[in-house]
This record gives C-alpha cells, structure tokens and sequence, in this order.
C-alpha cells in the first residue's frame, strides 16, 4: 500500500507541474529579425531614415517616431519548434529621452511589405505598391484597426510590451506575419529610442515562452 502511495503521489506531482517542466522561453534578438525599415515623411522615398541632423541628413540612431516617423520590424519566428502553445511573448527595447506621458503604439502590420519601402510605397520590387495612407497609416489596410499595446512612457531605459496575442496570430498561421510598426500618434510628443544593435542588453529582445499543444 504505501509503495501504491508513493506512486501517485508522484504521478500526481508530474501532472500538476507537467507544464511549467516542458515550458521553455526563446530570446530573439535583431539577428533574428529578416526585415526592418525605418519611414519618415521628410524623406519619402528613404528605407532606413529616422531624422534629418538639421543638415539635410537623414540618420537612424536614435529613432524618433513621430506622428510622420515609423518604424517597421519583423522577427522570424521559424525558430520555434512546430506543435507548441505560445503562452506568452514580451517585447523589450529602450528609451534613451522622453517627454512626459509620451505615448508609444506598437501595431500589427496588415499589408505585405518588403524590397524598397519607403514612406510612399510598402515595396518596389517585384512591383510598385502604394501603402493605403502614406507611412503605413491606414487602418485595417496597412495596420491592423487597434494597436496591439499602447505603452505611456514615465522614464528613460527598457520598457516591455505584451505581444502575446500577435505572436500567437502569426504562429498559428491566423494571420500573415509581416511585423509591427512602433509609432507615436500624438503630434506634440517628443521620443528618442535606441535602434536595435545599438544598446545591448536591450537590443529589442522578443521573449517567446511555449510548451507542447
């Protein structure tokens, strides 16, 4: 009897603690990451232009969303073994300067972009196409109809979005992977953001946590 106990007792155990054992967390760095591109109005025809220096140069470190700066990111997600549950996905970058109650949006792209996007078009290669609104601005067009976190900036350095539900949308197959877009809606706002690679540990790192379905 008591040997009889003894097993369920560890059966019991195995149950209850199955899926913390078999979870594992995957980081994802900007080397996983096979597109990125950073719009602007001033310069709309730029890929990778974040603000102009006051000399007619256009840089990308820092970035500088505003209500006509954007960036694009998308990370691969084929790292991830197939059959698995993502149970949760966090998103980490940093904030380098900030005015108070800057409000940052993060967005699920909608429309496939890629070879040549630019402020005006979402690709040039194999064809010209025009994003819906210029700067990738169109609802349900170019991004999907509500953001996927909107975080209020109180402080310079990391901040973490949930990103749990898009992630889990793009590896099921639900809905195309073509990344976010970071924006800033309010026209007054003022954000400096460190581009990935430029500030390691917080090289825009996407925490991904799953187990077996």
């Amino acid at each position: 009897m008591k040997n009889k106990w003894i097993a369920f007792s560890a059966l019991a155990s195995l149950l209850l603690f199955a899926p913390h054992a078999f979870g594992r967390t995957m980081a994802l760095k900007f080397v996983d990451c096979d597109m990125m591109a950073a719009i602007v109005a001033e310069g709309p025809r730029h890929s990778w232009a974040s603000h102009d220096d006051g000399k007619g140069i256009f840089r990308v470190n820092p970035l500088h969303p505003t209500s006509e700066h954007s960036f694009l990111i998308r990370y691969a997600l084929d790292k991830i073994p197939k059959g698995q549950h993502i149970t949760n996905a966090e998103w980490t970058m940093a904030i380098g300067q900030a005015s108070a109650g800057t409000r940052l949006f993060f967005w699920r792209i909608t429309a496939e972009w890629g070879p040549g996007v630019n402020y005006q078009y979402r690709m040039l290669r194999p064809k010209a196409l025009t994003w819906a609104v210029p700067g990738a601005r169109g609802n349900s067009s170019d991004r999907a109809t509500k953001p996927s976190a909107i975080i209020t900036v109180q402080q310079n350095g990391p901040i973490t979005v949930n990103v749990t539900e898009d992630v889990e949308l793009w590896y099921t197959g639900a809905a195309p992977n073509y990344g976010w877009l970071v924006t800033v809606e309010d026209p007054d706002a003022y954000i400096l953001m460190s581009a990935p690679v430029s500030m390691p540990p917080y090289d825009w790192e996407l925490r991904v946590t799953y187990e077996p379905q």
